[in-house]
């Protein structure tokens, strides 16, 4: 079942929105020789507004930024480094040594 607001949500956005509520600055590089998924996402939650009587009370980035501030505050900035630079550029996670804190990003999240 989806759960949004049906508005459009560019990926893009998404992440520049991020890296300003966090005080970054990025060079963002597109990579169109690299698969990626989609460059937008628009969810309807009719199936949820029917079934549950459930509509959107937030806005998208609002809740973006409370899931941020959420993750900071219960995730070890340290543990999430070991994965990170591979989180964000691997599309499969090695499997980690028994030296890594972390078995899995799967175990961690």
């Amino acid at each position: 079942m989806n759960l949004g607001t049906r508005k459009r949500t560019w990926v893009i956005e998404a992440v520049q929105k991020v890296l300003r509520y966090k005080g970054h600055t990025a060079e963002l590089e597109p990579q169109p020789n690299m698969s990626t998924g989609p460059l937008n996402r628009v969810t309807d939650h009719f199936l949820a507004v029917r079934l549950l009587g459930w509509k959107p009370t937030m806005k998208f980035f609002d809740g973006l930024q409370r899931t941020i501030d959420w993750y900071l505050k219960t995730k070890n900035r340290e543990q999430v480094a070991v994965l990170l630079d591979q989180l964000l550029t691997e599309r499969k996670i090695e499997k980690p040594t028994k030296a890594k804190v972390v078995s899995t990003v799967a175990d961690y999240c």
